[in-house]
């Protein structure tokens, strides 16, 4: 009798678990495809892509030489 309880504990960590995989996996499906409708409407979203900040001071160019 333990044995059978401890098969449906199991079986319905299995469900459990699968359910939270699916629900995660619907959750990205939504935000991803609501960022790509909005970047398709011209909007910028990616922090990488805002023009940077006036502070911010250029890289100097470094010339490589190497050793004869």
């Amino acid at each position: 009798m333990e044995i059978l309880a401890l098969e449906d504990f199991v079986v319905g960590f299995g469900v459990a678990f699968t359910a939270l995989l699916a629900l995660i996996g619907v959750t990205a499906w939504v935000v991803l495809a609501g960022m790509a409708e909005e970047e398709a409407a011209g909007a910028r979203l990616l922090w990488a892509e805002w023009p940077a900040d006036e502070k911010v001071a250029p890289v100097r160019k470094v010339e490589f030489r190497i050793a004869a």
